[in-house]
């Protein structure tokens, strides 16, 4: 098996021949940018809290109580989500999709067929809660979204490169 392209949990597998789509979770980049930033901007306002209180008032000295557990607990949050983010992406990925180059085939993970290669494309598509771009196969009898862009992480060029370069068809911006 060798990565063809990544882009934030989806990769693209080369195995005997065929490209396997297959999803591998990873920590959800956004959640960890924000309780990351949560942690960081909480400790230091408690740092700033807390030489209030050393001049002088309970309520900085509350507050920066306050402030250090919040910053704490999303820290600790964020190595937690890291950690379930990887051992999910250790585990033994199941096809999305398989690309059969060679038979010119697009098959689903049971093997059936869903459709010829010459009939599938490669489209960008536009996702509604992001400005990222995600990445779909399609094909007369259906389509699915292979990946997904985000502005916290990759794009879907690396994969619409690779799918592209297998001989699927799609628009010009794939």
């Amino acid at each position: 098996m060798a990565v063809v392209a990544r882009c934030n949990g989806t990769e693209i597998d080369r195995r005997d021949g065929e490209l396997w789509i297959v999803e591998r979770p990873a920590p959800p980049r956004t959640a960890v940018f924000v309780l990351a930033l949560v942690a960081v901007i909480s400790l230091i306002n408690a740092a700033v809290q807390a030489v209030f209180a050393i001049r002088g008032g309970s309520d900085h000295a509350i507050a920066a109580a306050i402030l250090t557990a919040l910053g704490g607990a999303s820290a600790w949050l964020v190595v937690r989500v890291v950690r379930f983010g990887r051992r999910r992406a250790a585990a033994e990925p199941r096809p999305l999709l398989i690309v059969d180059v060679a038979g010119g085939r697009l098959l689903d993970p049971a093997r059936r067929v869903l459709a010829p290669l010459a009939a599938v494309r490669v489209e960008r598509v536009f996702q509604a809660a992001s400005s990222a771009r995600a990445l779909a196969l399609r094909w007369p009898q259906g389509s699915c979204i292979i990946a997904r862009g985000s502005p916290f992480g990759d794009s879907v060029d690396d994969c619409a490169a690779a799918l592209r370069g297998q001989g699927l068809g799609g628009d010009a911006a794939a």
